[in-house]
């Protein structure tokens, strides 16, 4: 989702980079780059 870089440059602060605007939300079918940082979100159903 993020590039290490940013990541770092705000001592890895996820709130801060949604204050950037640089946090974001990708589909199932997002192919993820080279470099990006990912947190994956998942829902385990009942």
């Amino acid at each position: 989702m993020n590039s290490y870089d940013e990541l770092v440059a705000v001592d890895g602060s996820l709130p801060e980079l949604r204050a950037r605007g640089q946090l974001r939300l990708e589909g199932k079918d997002y192919l993820v780059r080279d470099g990006e940082i990912c947190h994956f979100r998942f829902n385990v159903g009942r």
